[in-house]
């Protein structure tokens, strides 16, 4: 029998390399004081946040010709298939106490968008595994030559004192995608 497919049932980590030595340092000091040996990392923090993510769907726009007695027809439009894609993935995170990912976001981003920075793209790809019910991996989304592009905005607000669940987006483009069957 065949199950309806869950939301929840995905595992995605981002890779330790794509923090800079410096901003590790930066943040040291930190994640020292963070009680418990989980977090150790600046990247842990992110990964701890990540309430959700979303890829953008494939489509394209139909080719319209007007055939001899006046009717209008549709075509397949003709490029790559590649080029189908919107090549952005969001992850919306949950701040966490003192905004302290906000402004880890921030410092990342303003590092690969730096001019004086040769490293423009991310030094890693990202993975997405997929699961089934039973927890098997079934397949995995790769994403490859990564390019930070957003971080949303925040609101501060002094006449809303209630506490609730805050969140922010940071936008990803990539250049290549591949879903990875990995069912046997």
């Amino acid at each position: 029998m065949y199950l309806s497919s869950s939301n929840d049932k995905f595992e995605f980590l981002f890779p330790k390399i794509m923090f800079p030595d410096n901003l590790i340092n930066k943040y040291k000091q930190y994640t020292e004081k963070i009680p418990g040996a989980v977090i150790t990392n600046p990247v842990d923090i992110f990964n701890f946040a990540v309430q959700s993510l979303t890829i953008p769907e494939l489509t394209f726009d139909p080719i319209q010709q007007l055939d001899h007695p006046g009717q209008t027809r549709q075509y397949r439009a003709n490029v790559q298939e590649t080029e189908l894609y919107d090549r952005t993935i969001t992850f919306t995170c949950q701040t966490l106490t003192g905004f302290i990912n906000y402004f880890m976001a921030i410092d990342l981003f303003k590092y690969y968008y730096d001019f004086r920075n040769d490293k423009s793209h991310l030094p890693c790809s990202f993975d997405i595994n997929v699961s089934d019910a039973e927890g098997y991996i079934v397949s995995t989304l790769h994403f490859e030559d990564i390019l930070f592009t957003s971080v949303s905005g925040l609101e501060f607000n002094f006449s809303s004192n209630t506490i609730d669940f805050k969140t922010f987006d940071i936008s990803f483009a990539y250049n290549k995608f591949e879903i990875i069957l990995n069912y046997k």
